[in-house]
């Protein structure tokens, strides 16, 4: 190994059309960010909780959870510049006050992170199948220990994915991890993404997780928003 870090992804080019990019250009200002907020009032204006998408793809699930859901701030993450670019269009049609863009690999934007979201979710993380590439997964122990530090006490983390092996290994990460409980996901659920019916179309299912961040402190019990 030469120390450089291994990521999850591995960046396309991919097809970006014209208004995508153009939306990068005059949109970024108003609905992008540089960096994940560690107060996210000083973004978004008000006290509410916020929630994390991480990997929205192209941000079907986190517009319509944030369409359904105004009273909770919604920042989505994610590293392919054409989802971001329609997203970027989706959010300027809809006009949706609550929704903002970080371009930036997970790992480094969450690292020093500490209490700053309310839930975290991670659906459909590339499974990287192949045994010689299980160490690109994201849902690894060091992230997991990342994502907990992120949490608020009591905040959720929701995982979803289609491949039954990749399933236990998420299961027996954040349960080993010491810092979560498993609990029913929460009301809002997940919206269906075009992963979630490419799977079901192909007859695979899908698994969802959630856990509840324990509290650091267990004598001081704040409640989750």
């Amino acid at each position: 190994m030469d120390g450089r870090q291994v990521r999850s992804y591995v960046l396309r080019s991919g097809r970006m059309t014209g208004a995508q990019r153009r939306a990068i250009d005059e949109l970024w200002a108003r609905f992008g960010l540089a960096r994940l907020p560690d107060d996210p009032t000083t973004v978004f204006g008000r006290r509410a909780p916020c929630v994390l998408e991480i990997g929205f793809g192209n941000g079907e699930a986190l517009l319509a959870r944030a369409t359904a859901d105004p009273a909770r701030d919604y920042v989505g993450l994610e590293v392919y510049r054409p989802g971001i670019g329609h997203v970027l269009l989706n959010l300027a049609q809809q006009s949706l006050p609550n929704v903002r863009l970080v371009e930036a690999d997970a790992a480094e934007a969450l690292r020093g992170f500490s209490a700053v979201f309310s839930e975290i979710c991670v659906w459909f993380p590339d499974p990287w199948p192949k045994k010689r590439h299980h160490k690109r997964r994201l849902i690894q122990p060091g992230f997991v220990s990342t994502l907990a530090q992120a949490l608020r006490p009591n905040g959720i983390l929701h995982l979803a994915t289609d491949d039954p092996g990749y399933a236990e290994v998420m299961r027996e990460t954040v349960v080993t991890s010491g810092a979560f409980l498993s609990t029913p996901c929460p009301g809002t659920g997940r919206p269906e993404s075009r992963f979630g019916r490419r799977a079901r179309a192909a007859g695979r299912c899908v698994e969802d997780f959630c856990y509840l961040r324990l509290q650091q402190d267990p004598q001081a019990v704040e409640p989750h928003p």
